[in-house]
């Protein structure tokens, strides 16, 4: 069966090889780029004169691949991005809402086993 991107055997080691390499973490980063060059390089020489169009066509389908991981990735952090900045304005509201609630009862602290509420100003401390 074929798919957007289908690779041999061969490349599915290569790719194992690469992520190891980038996982390594006591590489420096110039080692891994290093051992990423070799490992590609290698892989590209054994029996590139058999099946070159074949290793073209399966680095090419990788670069696709991780083209289409950094969009999908990219499109999670802005959803994620858009979660916080809804959590962050919520609690902003409701920061304000509580200070204006222990206003009107002139209150200016709160204190019990579970929190402590100051009122300063207009601004609540909550700890």
């Amino acid at each position: 069966m074929n798919t957007l991107w289908s690779f041999s055997l061969e490349f599915k080691q290569l790719e194992n090889e690469i992520a190891d390499i980038e996982e390594d973490r006591e590489l420096s980063l110039c080692d891994r780029e290093k051992e990423l060059q070799e490992h590609i390089t290698g892989w590209f020489e054994l029996g590139i004169l058999d099946n070159y169009s074949k290793k073209f066509e399966d680095l090419a389908g990788y670069i696709n691949y991780q083209e289409y991981l950094a969009g999908v990735r990219k499109a999670e952090i802005a959803r994620l991005q858009a979660l916080v900045d809804q959590a962050e304005n919520r609690a902003s509201q409701l920061r304000k809402c509580l200070a204006e609630q222990m206003s009107r009862a002139s209150l200016k602290r709160i204190e019990n086993e579970r929190v402590v509420i100051s009122l300063r100003g207009k601004s609540v401390i909550i700890r």
